[in-house]
């Protein structure tokens, strides 16, 4: 029988999304920028959303899906178990949100030179 996650380990996990929101938040803003300078969506998918709705619009609706989507699965946790799965998907996450982002970041700098 497994015992139900404590609170303190929760606040862990909400930080961790902010984390990620905040980069998502970034994300999307440095997409906006170096694809008015000229730049090319590395994301296949995105790019064909971006040509089907718009770029801002397809920024907006993605990152709220999936950031809201991210939300429904942190209330079902119930369990240790679901705790140490969404905390290791939260570090993979923010750990490939940081190198697009570095990434990104490199971009930016050898556009803007």
């Amino acid at each position: 029988m497994e015992k139900y996650i404590v609170t303190h380990a929760k606040t862990g996990i909400a930080i961790m999304f902010g984390a990620l929101l905040l980069l998502n938040i970034y994300d999307g803003y440095s997409t906006t920028v170096l694809l008015k300078a000229g730049a090319e969506e590395a994301n296949p998918v995105m790019a064909a959303v971006m040509g089907k709705i718009g770029v801002m619009p397809a920024i907006i609706v993605t990152k709220t899906f999936f950031l809201t989507l991210l939300v429904g699965f942190i209330f079902l946790m119930k369990t240790n178990v679901e705790h140490a799965i969404m905390t290791g998907g939260l570090l993979f996450l923010i750990g490939w949100y940081g190198a697009v982002m570095l990434f990104t970041n490199y971009r930016l700098m050898t556009l803007m030179s």
